[in-house]
């Protein structure tokens, strides 16, 4: 009988699954309990889609309601770290900006500004790339962000 690509570790390094926390977010338990079902599944690499969920420094704009602490944050990476299951994230950085740009003390640095709508809407879900301001808030927040995961990988979204 032919071993499954996903539990034969000698025919794929990386083995990888993604939770989206970004669309819903899920309790610490949940995501422990995920990660379990990842590893038994033959799972070695946790992908997590956070976009803008956990709070920073440069970015304490959420409640706790509904994003992760950096203690949260680390909790995970240190759990999966013990089942042998990397842990990268996954920011969106220019589109897909939307519940970053929701926040009040971020909507200056969307595309759509000033009363300018844009091709299909006024939904400000991208963040002006000719804005100094928003690189150094990216750069701020990427930095904070990466800092607790373990991992030599980071997507960074571009789309």
């Amino acid at each position: 009988m032919k071993k499954s690509a996903s539990r034969d570790k000698g025919v794929m390094k990386f083995r990888g699954v993604q939770l989206d926390l970004g669309r819903q977010m899920e309790s610490l338990d949940y995501i422990r309990s995920f990660t379990d079902f990842a590893v038994h599944h033959g799972y070695n690499c946790l992908v997590l889609y956070i976009e803008c969920r956990i709070r920073t420094k440069s970015f304490p704009y959420k409640s706790k309601e509904s994003s992760y602490s950096p203690d949260d944050i680390k909790n995970i990476v240190e759990y999966a770290g013990k089942k042998n299951m990397e842990v990268v994230p996954v920011v969106p950085m220019f589109g897909h900006a939307d519940l970053f740009l929701d926040c009040p003390e971020l909507a200056h640095l969307g595309e759509l500004r000033g009363g300018i709508t844009g091709r299909f809407s006024t939904y400000n879900h991208v963040f002006c790339t000719s804005l100094k301001e928003t690189h150094e808030f990216l750069d701020n927040y990427i930095t904070e962000v990466s800092a607790l995961f373990s991992s030599e990988y980071f997507h960074a979204g571009f789309d």
